[in-house]
């Protein structure tokens, strides 16, 4: 018998600051979670298309309200709080980046959300299919007008 997929994972850098992303395939609403800052920054949408709007403004009020509270966005660790959790992220980063043929700085730059130079996933097809529609619907309307 075949589990059926309930949700699926990608990655997607927004402002240099990657976040995890999960698609619940039962309502579509992509959630996604920003890694290495100091407080839990999440954000949510409808639309892959949505997704990195809705992660900027997440993270923009975060980036506000460690200003206004004078305290530093990222997460340390390490015995006196020398270390950065970004930086072991990044360092991962780097180490996909060189296996795809990259530098670090071309392949955060060219990254984007569920858009990697590999074969596309199942949800990266599904996401493309719903983005078609859209464009259908879209068009139709105009047409209409």
């Amino acid at each position: 018998m075949e589990k059926s997929v309930k949700t699926m994972h990608d990655m997607i850098i927004i402002r240099g600051v990657p976040a995890l992303v999960v698609l619940d395939v039962k309502t579509f609403v992509v959630r996604g979670e920003f890694v290495g800052l100091s407080e839990l920054v999440s954000f949510q949408a409808a639309r892959v298309s949505e997704l990195r709007a809705r992660g900027q403004e997440a993270l923009d009020a975060f980036i506000a309200e460690c200003r206004e509270q004078d305290r530093h966005p990222l997460k340390r660790y390490g015995d006196n709080n020398e270390h950065y959790v970004l930086e072991d992220v990044y360092a991962e980063l780097k180490v996909i980046a060189e296996q795809r043929g990259q530098t670090l700085e071309v392949f955060v730059k060219e990254q984007k959300p569920f858009a990697f130079q590999r074969k596309a996933t199942a949800f990266e097809e599904l996401m493309l299919h719903q983005r078609k529609m859209d464009m259908q619907h879209r068009n139709a309307t105009e047409a209409e007008q």
